[in-house]
């Protein structure tokens, strides 16, 4: 895991291969097809959050998923969602303890991932494959579908990055290019 600030009390943590216990049922996933290269890229199993500020009402989300090669024009991908309404506190977020941040992924959220992922595809070459997105968390009051929406495009731009190529650099870089701070 790697735990990143960049300033304006905005800071991000990013995963590779061991994954946040923040795990979204994928039983009645929502599905996405992209169009894609046959381009080399190998399993890769990553998540990105995302934290700005230090009140109740500051931005905060998790998204992350596990990218699978196949030999297909296309990215499918699989989005998880709670449809049980289960609230399950995520054990270890990037926020301090003034607001609860819960496991999973609402399906208020689910259409934002969705739309970044589409406006990602004009910026990033697609690796073609399946992409499973299957983790997730947000708060309360601080987690938008404006945010999900920017994290579903730092996500796939990520995923879509060999990890022997990551830099902290690149990682930040795929933060401010999809998350403007002067939104924050």
């Amino acid at each position: 895991m790697k735990h990143l600030k960049f300033g304006n009390y905005r800071e991000a943590r990013t995963w590779t291969g061991d994954l946040p216990e923040a795990l979204v049922s994928t039983a009645c996933a929502a599905e996405i097809t992209l169009p894609a290269r046959n381009r080399s890229i190998p399993v890769t199993a990553l998540a990105v959050e995302f934290s700005a500020g230090f009140t109740e009402r500051s931005p905060y989300g998790l998204l992350g998923g596990t990218f699978t090669p196949a030999n297909l024009s296309q990215l499918k991908v699989h989005i998880g969602s709670d449809s049980n309404g289960c609230r399950q506190i995520f054990s270890s977020p990037l926020r301090s303890s003034w607001e609860k941040v819960y496991v999973g992924l609402p399906q208020e959220y689910v259409k934002s991932v969705k739309d970044g992922l589409r406006s990602a595809q004009e910026w990033v070459d697609l690796p073609a494959g399946e992409l499973t997105i299957d983790r997730g968390a947000h708060s309360e009051t601080g987690s938008s579908s404006w945010l999900f929406r920017h994290l579903a495009t730092v996500f796939l731009r990520l995923v879509s990055t060999p990890v022997k190529e990551m830099t902290d650099q690149g990682i930040v870089s795929a933060f401010e290019d999809g998350i403007p701070h002067s939104t924050l």
